[in-house]
């Protein structure tokens, strides 16, 4: 509900009555912020206490929620947004996007099914959970805040997500942020089309895929070399000289 008012009186129109813009405007100064505030907090509390939010598909309506934020007319929401934005992107959105307990005991039990979930059948139930994963909702989230607010935004996530490669690289073999690893690749397959066309990321881009993501077919854990080859589909493009 919060979500479709949001949508619906969000934005100011001139040619609408008075008292309605009145109405709009009051939505958007006060109550839109109180409730993405709510929003950002409910998420932020699941990410901590798992128990708060157990159905996925509450997360996928917080997310629609919040990224419809990131698109006002007049950048209104936005800007009272972006001072914080750095905690629902770090703290939130990117752990969602990461290998995580779920993840490793379906790979145990059952990795012919993990890859499978990974390379995206369309069956009706892997569409239907795929409607409401939170990973899902964390790689649009992504998408749509570098589309559409990407200035302010690019240079950080990505100099991010190049620290975690650093890690990765320096760290022995026990102690390497394999999770973190995982999410990363996930954000360059997700951010790829956005990369190759934007400078300097375009320049660098294939330096990166041959450092950091093609080593990871050799990888000694399986769900390196599975994501690695997930996203690869989203490569293929891609004239690799090296």
């Amino acid at each position: 509900m919060i979500t479709r008012n949001r949508n619906s009186f969000g934005g100011l129109c001139t040619r609408r009555p008075d008292e309605v813009l009145h109405i709009i405007s009051s939505c958007e100064t006060q109550r839109s912020m109180q409730f993405l505030g709510d929003a950002m907090l409910q998420w932020m509390s699941h990410n901590q206490m798992k128990y708060l939010l157990p159905v996925s598909k509450g997360l996928k309506m917080l997310q629609a929620f919040i990224m419809s934020s990131l698109s006002v007319t007049k950048n209104s929401m936005y800007q009272m947004m972006q001072p914080q934005i750095d905690i629902p992107l770090f703290e939130i959105i990117f752990p969602l996007m990461c290998f995580n307990d779920n993840d490793q005991k379906l790979w145990e039990e059952d990795p012919h099914e993990y890859v499978r979930k990974g390379d995206g059948e369309f069956t009706a139930l892997y569409i239907i959970e795929d409607l409401y994963s939170p990973r899902t909702a964390a790689m649009d989230f992504v998408s749509e805040l570098i589309r559409k607010r990407g200035k302010n935004n690019l240079q950080k996530f990505i100099h991010f997500i190049v620290d975690i490669f650093r890690r990765y690289d320096e760290a022995p073999a026990d102690l390497k942020p394999y999770r973190q690893k995982d999410g990363a690749l996930l954000a360059i397959g997700t951010l790829y089309a956005k990369l190759k066309q934007t400078d300097p990321y375009k320049t660098e881009l294939e330096s990166m895929l041959v450092r950091h993501v093609f080593p990871e077919f050799n990888s000694r854990v399986g769900h390196l070399r599975a994501k690695v080859e997930y996203i690869s589909s989203s490569l293929v493009n891609n004239d690799i000289e090296d």
